[in-house]
């Protein structure tokens, strides 16, 4: 697309990046599909066929598609060769570990992909570094893995971190605070006005709840939300914080302030 090819994305499920937040997810296939993408959801790949140097793409319920290149992505699996005549508990096809790391067989840790848990490379760091922790000095480090960011490196970039507006509203009475790349001094500057940051709260104890990121430096700004969902920040003690000016990161301030209908750049909530 970018390099002046035409791409066509097929999705079994009803929206693209399904595991993101649906708000986001949206915002993306209107962005994708403004700048030339297709973008086919609900659509099951039957097979794929090579002829006459090119793929001819069968897909359920619609006509075939004829590309020069197939890039299947459909998640990753452990690979257990070599784990030898070791007998761990397995859960479907990965280790099971505890929260420590260690395996159904007492003394042995599995972090990483292997486990399945949070199939992440810096997933996978962190649970490295409590593995080894807990096998010198026995069990006593977690990875709070549910805190784990992650990306999808799109352009614009899409970022998250913690729980989904779906997902908090089956638990908590929530706030929902965004604040627009447009209205952005160096997103405007820099020619990438697009996108928002949303924030998810709770609105009894202004907990932060998740954030959610679609737009410049996504995958950057969203460590710096990690750290405060970690540190258990409020929404309040957010924003003594001074944001650096002109930044990116601006916006992140605004989408927190916007969750008390303070984001001095929005207008009023309703």
């Amino acid at each position: 697309m970018t390099f002046g090819s035409k791409v066509t994305v097929i999705e079994m499920m009803d929206r693209i990046v399904p595991a993101m937040d649906a708000e986001v997810s949206k915002n993306l296939r209107l962005i994708l599909e403004r700048k030339g993408m297709t973008i086919l959801t609900d659509t099951k790949l039957q097979e794929i066929i090579e002829e006459d140097g090119k793929l001819r793409i069968k897909v359920e319920g619609k006509d075939d598609i004829i590309a020069s290149k197939a890039l299947l992505s459909i998640g990753r699996v452990p690979d257990l060769e070599g784990i030898g005549e070791v007998e761990f508990e397995l859960d479907r096809g990965r280790i099971k570990v505890n929260e420590y790391m260690e395996t159904s067989v007492p003394g042995i840790y599995a972090p990483g992909d292997i486990n399945g848990t949070k199939m992440l490379a810096h997933a996978a760091f962190r649970m490295g570094e409590v593995a080894a922790e807990n096998a010198l000095k026995g069990n006593h480090a977690v990875a709070k893995l549910n805190l784990t960011p992650a990306a999808i490196y799109t352009l614009p970039e899409v970022a998250a971190v913690g729980l989904t507006e779906e997902q908090a509203r089956e638990k908590y009475d929530v706030a929902i605070g965004k604040f627009n790349f447009a209205a952005n001094g160096r997103a405007i500057a820099s020619d990438a006005a697009q996108g928002f940051v949303k924030v998810i709260a709770d609105k009894k104890y202004g907990e932060i709840l998740g954030v959610h990121i679609i737009g410049p430096a996504a995958a950057e700004l969203i460590n710096e939300a990690s750290s405060i969902i970690e540190m258990e920040i409020t929404v309040e003690e957010m924003l003594k914080t001074i944001h650096g000016h002109p930044t990116y990161s601006e916006v992140m301030y605004e989408a927190f302030a916007d969750v008390l209908g303070m984001a001095i750049h929005s207008p009023k909530k309703k």
